[in-house]
Parts: structure tokens; sequence; C-alpha cells
């Protein structure tokens, strides 16, 4: 699976979940804690600070995925098949033979444009947001992992000129960043992103804003921007 920048909150339910499946562990080696969430003005300053109690983990989203897969590749009585293409809700493109299949429990796992979905009906409206942004994986540095011992594993949220920039480790080597904007906002919405353009709403961040344009894969975000649609 490609790693892409879609870390997943995983909350205490959740957790739950996984531990009675017996993969709990494994999941979580793929991903961080936190400690805390805080919230910055442009300028960099925190306005609030608060600790991450009912969803603290972030994990990558192949960590899932293939301790499930492998779970429930386990029972007796199985089936999965990935990479075809689902047709309705009665029958699966495998390798390009429609097949049609019966079970008790189906999951189909295909997307925010779902063909089950139309299939069967279900799609009263879509509402489409007015936002935009990228998700992106870039490396941790050694004082920014060293950091985490000393002042615990913190979220990052600023909040700007009708833009936002999340940021977080989802794993030991690895920051999660997510910067949007309103799709109105041609400068900002640019990809690579333009530094100079998002350093007007945060100048604290411009340094960031350098290392996502050098560090970030934007063939692999371009390639799940186009999954996404």
């Amino acid at each position: 699976m490609l790693g892409e920048g879609y870390r997943i909150a995983i909350h205490n339910n959740m957790a739950r979940i996984f531990a009675t499946f017996g993969i709990l562990d494994r999941v979580l080696a793929g991903g961080m804690r936190f400690d805390r969430r805080d919230s910055l003005d442009a300028h960099g300053n925190v306005v609030m600070t608060r600790k991450t109690a009912c969803s603290p983990y972030r994990i990558d989203r192949q960590h899932i995925v293939a301790p499930l897969a492998e779970r429930a590749g386990s029972g007796r009585r199985h089936q999965l098949q990935f990479g075809g293409q689902i047709r309705n809700a009665q029958r699966f493109d495998h390798a390009r033979g429609w097949t049609e299949a019966s079970a008790d429990l189906v999951v189909a796992a295909d997307g925010i444009n779902s063909a089950i979905r139309e299939a069967l009906g279900l799609t009263r409206r879509r509402i489409f947001g007015r936002d935009c942004g990228v998700r992106i994986n870039i490396p941790r540095r050694p004082e920014e992992i060293a950091a985490d011992d000393d002042g615990g594993t913190v979220m990052v949220e600023a909040w700007a000129d009708r833009r936002r920039v999340l940021y977080c480790p989802v794993t030991k080597d690895k920051f999660y960043v997510l910067p949007t904007c309103t799709k109105r906002d041609t400068t900002a919405a640019t990809s690579p992103i333009d530094p100079d353009v998002w350093a007007l709403s945060f100048p604290a961040m411009r340094e960031l804003f350098v290392r996502i344009r050098d560090e970030a894969d934007w063939a692999l975000v371009a390639l799940g921007a186009l999954r996404d649609r």
C-alpha cells in the first residue's frame, strides 16, 4: 500500500475493538499517541492547549489496513479482493471478469464516489464544501523527535485569513501536514504550495512551508487527490 499522507484518528472505543481482534499493539506500533493539542494564532503563539483524551492516536492508514486484512483472512469463511472495480451491489470486477457473490455480510470500501451507494439509491443529496486542501507526509528532524520526550507529543493547529494548517507526528520519523484554504483562494491552492503565499498568513511557519514544498512527494499527493474525487 502506498504511504500516502492520510493519518487516521483512532478513538478509545476503536482501540478497544482492535484489542478484541488481537491487533491493537500492531496498529499502535504504526503511529503515535498524543499528549495534547495546541491551537496557535497567525504568529505562532499558543492561544489554547488541551489534553488529548477521546482520540489520542494517529495512525498511518497502511498500519491499520494490513493487520485488519490479515485478521479477516484468518477466519474459516472469508473472501478478500483488492484492486477491483465494483459495478453495482451484485457484481464485482475481479481481473476484468465480472463475478457475482452472496454473503451474510459484505464490506465494500469503494470510496467517496461509491458505486454501491448510488446503485442502491442511498444518496439523497450531496453537498460540496467550499474548502480544499492536501494531505502530506514529510520527514521529522532529530530535534523534533527529541521534543516528544521533553515536552510531550503535540498536535498543532493554526487558523488565519480563512486558511488552516494542522500538523502532527504520524510516526516517529514522519510529520503529517494538512494545509487547507477556500477554493477561491487560488494563490494558496496550488500544488506544490507556495511558501511565500502561506507565510503571509502564518509568518512563524515559513520554514515548515518550505519543507512541505521541498520534501513532500507531490506526485503521490496528486494521486491521492485523484482517488478522492
